[in-house]
């Protein structure tokens, strides 16, 4: 009994034209039939116009929410102890009274007005860099403690706060504060 193969010589169902192969190559961009058609011509959308679950504002026939919507949900999501870079609210924590504009400034001229991570200038920045508290204790004002880093850094220190820990000991931990 000889086995029905397609003109690549693969195997194919006795009931198609073409091997599983051979189609999908011949579905692909042009030669699609829903290759620039809109959605109401696809045999998937059966004439609904969904709309969003919040806002009752048009979405696309697949999704329950419109992208807004959708994103203000996500963000509901991982808020506070779901969250988890979540501290127990410790960024709610105010700041000390001595860490005022002038011992910032202090620790930037003596970092060179560089960010101590990636070495951009300040005036490339477009405002002054932030200054970060090593070992994320809000108290501790030690200048030792203290580093001058860009928004973009400063971003990324917020997660895996360990290993920054780390990093920052170990490269930048003995400056001078003179």
């Amino acid at each position: 009994m000889e086995k029905n193969k397609c003109s690549c010589s693969e195997e194919k169902d006795i009931r198609a034209k073409k091997c599983s192969k051979c189609y999908l190559s011949t579905m692909r961009g042009k030669s699609n039939p829903m290759y620039g058609r809109r959605r109401e011509l696809s045999p998937h959308w059966k004439g609904r116009i969904t709309r969003c679950i919040d806002c009752n504002n048009e979405v696309d026939y697949r999704n329950k929410r419109c992208k807004w919507c959708e994103g203000k949900r996500r963000s509901r999501l991982i808020k506070n102890d779901r969250n988890p870079n979540w501290r127990g609210g410790l960024s709610k924590e105010p700041y000390p009274f001595n860490f005022d504009e002038e011992l910032k400034e202090l620790v930037r001229k003596r970092d060179n007005y560089r960010c101590q991570l990636c070495g951009v200038p300040q005036r490339e920045c477009f405002k002054k860099l932030f200054v970060h508290h090593i070992d994320y204790n809000k108290s501790n004002l030690n200048p030792l403690n203290l580093v001058s880093l860009c928004n973009k850094c400063h971003s990324k220190t917020n997660g895996k706060r360990s290993q920054w820990e780390k990093e920052f000991i170990q490269n930048g931990g003995n400056k001078d504060t003179s």
